[in-house]
This record gives C-alpha cells, structure tokens and sequence, in this order.
C-alpha cells in the first residue's frame, strides 16, 4: 500500500502576538519578538525612493530627524501615523499597532535599519549637507565654547554624521573641559551605528594624552567610516607633543596639510620625523633642515631643502635620476643598501651603516667637499674607481670612519692619497 505524503506546515508565530511582545516592558521579550516578526512577516526593501514610510515605534539605531534626513536623499519620507500616501509600514519596538494593516508593504525596523545604514555610507553629492558638516566642523573647532554648543544643539536635533564623528570623539577625549567632553560623550553614545559603536568600544578607557601612535591607531584606522586623519588633527592641535602628528605627516590628507599650513609643528626650519613624510610635506616650505626616518618619494621635490637626512632601516635607498633640489647642501644616508644615481649639486655627501653600494653611470658630485663613510662594510674598491674616475675638483675631504676592518683594502690609505693627492683623507 504507497505511503501518503504529509507536508508539515513550519510553525509561524501569529502577527498580533508578536505585536503584543513588542510593547513588553521586558527588553528581551521585544529584542526576540522583533526577530521573530523579521523572519516571519519582514519583506526585504529592495530601495528606499520614493517611498512614503510609516515607523510604527521607534528605532533604536536612529533618531526619527536623522531618518528624515537619510531618506530626504532618496526623495522618501518619514511620518508617524498612517496615511492614504503610505506605501510601506515598518514595525518596531514599542509599535501602537494591535494588527497589521491590510495591502501595504510591511517592513520590520531590522530591515529599515540595514537600508539606513547603507545610505549612511553612501558617498553623497549634496552641497547643503556638505556645507552643513563644514559648518559644525568650523563650531567644534573653535575655542569658543559658545560655538562648540551651538554646534551640540545642532548634532542634538540632527544627529552626527561620519564627516563629524571623528571630531567628536576627539573633543570627547582631549577637551580641557570636563562639561565639553561630557556632552561630547552622551552625543556619541545616542549614535547606534557600527561606526559610532566601535570606535567608542576601542577608545572609551584610553586617554590618548600624548599617546604613541604605534599603540592602536593603526587599529583604529581599519574601522570602516571612521576618518582617523581629523581625530588626530584634532589631537595634535591640543597635545603639541602628541605622536599621533607622526602618524598624521605619513597621509596625503587635508588635515595634514591644515596642520602644516597653521601651525610650526610639522612645518619648522629643523624637523624630526620619525616615520614616512607624505605628499603634502610640498606644503612644508619653512624646513631647511629635515631628518626622516623613512624613504619618500616627496624629498626629492622638497626643492628648498638646505640639509637632508635619510634613516631607511626597513628598504634600500635608491636615488632617482632627477631631484628638484636647488638648495641642498648636504645629504646623509642611513640605510643598509643604496644605490647613487643622478646628479646632485651637494657640497657634502655622508653615507652610515651601508652594507652594499651600487654606484650608477649617472651619478655626479659636481660640488662636492666633503664625502664621509661612517660604521660601513661594503666592498670600497667601487668608491675608490669612483674617485678615481670622476673629476671632483672642489672635494676637500674623505673621512672613512670606523669601517668593518676586514672590508677594508690592503694600502688602501696609501692608494687613496695617490688618487686624491691635494684631498685631506681622514680615517
């Protein structure tokens, strides 16, 4: 006798029931009701235009002004109550409704808030909402106070954008006003998105008062939305000696150039940079003397250099043919690998703890007085045929100092004198 198939219906918790846990004084209760209704009755928002939304409850992630403000992108609307316009009813926590409207879509406040933050991240073209985050941007950086809460009552009714939050993170971190970063704080904690969320999970028990960049801002900066470049301009303004300004130099960001063109701490005749100088140091015309820590691209067309200083540990130093240099007077290089190439109108030349040189065609010393060797063990019979070779007519001095013994020529001291006979050699 064939056997009789027997579909078993999946369980769907009844909508008024779910509607009734929704406006449980118990949060967990609403959490799992909103769960359940999403799974069971939520139909997915493919777009947000053009729509006319009605949020029964509220949403935990937004306010209703920043809603308005994120739909108003996509020619939508928000209201409270329904309507004859209203093509689509979201559910949420705390909703007022018994049942479910018949012939609307129907929406759970899970699946608006998904649609709500992508929107979030959605490059925008708006002018007014560029000039709007400008605007707050110019308040909160003042040292007026008024302007600063002029700016909070703003954020208060409108929420904070991701142009803005970094800035308020800031403020709440390093203001030197308690009240500041208090009402700084309680803004960003009414802020439900991801972004807002990780970054106060990550920063909320660190001071960073003169906080070594190495130590979490790397980390920092993965998190998606978050524009670590203003936070840290923010930062080193108010912490001179804050080492995030050393994290700030190595990014082509208008907020390194805003600090190099303001103030004198990445933009002094003698600079110390213990890391990688980016592009906008083309900006930096006040330094003569400047010491990094890293190879560049942008030291080669720091045209009004006077003394540069190179201290690659990580790479091999290769000179570019061509330089912008005008007034370079002299340059050290630190590193163990390079490779000399191009024409440098120098008058001193100082390489240290180099292991391998490769001298090119190309490369000229046209002024040069003063060649110094400092801690190096590369093999010297190529910088003697150098010397050898090249019509160095204005070189004064040779100082080899404290050379690996073992790399050192038999007679080379005598052999260098032959070559450079009128030449101060010095070992």
């Amino acid at each position: 006798m064939p056997q009789k198939l027997i579909f078993i219906q999946p369980f769907r918790p009844p909508s008024k029931t779910l509607l009734a846990l929704l406006k449980s004084r118990d949060k967990e209760l609403r959490e799992k009701a909103l769960s359940y209704f999403d799974d069971y009755y939520s139909e997915t928002i493919e777009e947000l235009n053009e729509l006319n939304v009605w949020l029964s409850g509220s949403l935990d992630g937004y306010k209703l002004a920043k809603i308005r403000t994120l739909l108003k992108k996509e020619n939508s609307k928000i209201v409270t109550r329904d309507s004859k316009n209203v093509n689509l009813v979201v559910i949420a926590k705390n909703t007022k409704l018994d049942e479910l409207p018949e012939n609307r879509k129907i929406s759970s406040a899970i699946e608006l808030e998904k649609r709500l933050n992508r929107l979030e991240q959605k490059p925008t073209n708006s002018n007014d909402e560029k000039e709007q985050d400008d605007k707050i941007i110019e308040l909160l950086l003042s040292s007026e106070e008024a302007k600063i809460e002029t700016a909070f009552k703003i954020l208060e009714q409108e929420g904070i954008s991701l142009k803005v939050l970094p800035l308020m993170f800031a403020l709440f971190k390093v203001h030197q006003k308690k009240h500041i970063r208090y009402q700084a704080k309680d803004l960003i904690l009414k802020e439900k998105n991801s972004t807002a969320k990780k970054v106060m999970s990550f920063c909320e028990t660190r001071n960073f008062i003169n906080a070594k960049y190495t130590v979490g801002m790397e980390e920092m900066a993965t998190i998606e939305g978050f524009n670590i470049e203003l936070f840290l301009y923010y930062l080193v303004l108010n912490q001179k000696h804050h080492l995030g300004k050393e994290y700030l130099a190595s990014l082509n960001s208008e907020w390194t150039q805003k600090l190099i063109e303001k103030e004198e701490l990445l933009n002094t005749k003698k600079l110390t940079l213990y890391g990688e100088a980016g592009k906008k140091f083309l900006y930096a015309k006040r330094i003569e003397s400047l010491t990094v820590y890293a190879t560049s691209s942008v030291l080669w067309e720091m045209s009004w250099l006077k003394r540069l200083e190179i201290i690659e540990l990580k790479q091999k130093i290769t000179l570019p043919k061509s330089t912008s240099f005008l007034e370079l007077k002299a340059l050290t290089l630190e590193t163990k690998e390079v490779q000399l190439r191009g024409v440098l109108n120098i008058e001193t030349l100082c390489i240290k703890k180099c292991k391998r040189v490769t001298i090119d065609k190309s490369f000229k010393l046209p002024n040069v007085k003063n060649i110094k060797l400092e801690s190096c063990s590369f093999e010297l019979k190529l910088f003697e045929k150098f010397l050898e070779e090249e019509l160095l007519t204005s070189l004064e001095k040779v100082e080899i100092l404290d050379f690996v013994a073992y790399k050192m020529p038999k007679n080379f001291d005598t052999r260098l004198k032959e070559i450079l006979p009128s030449v101060e050699i010095i070992f």
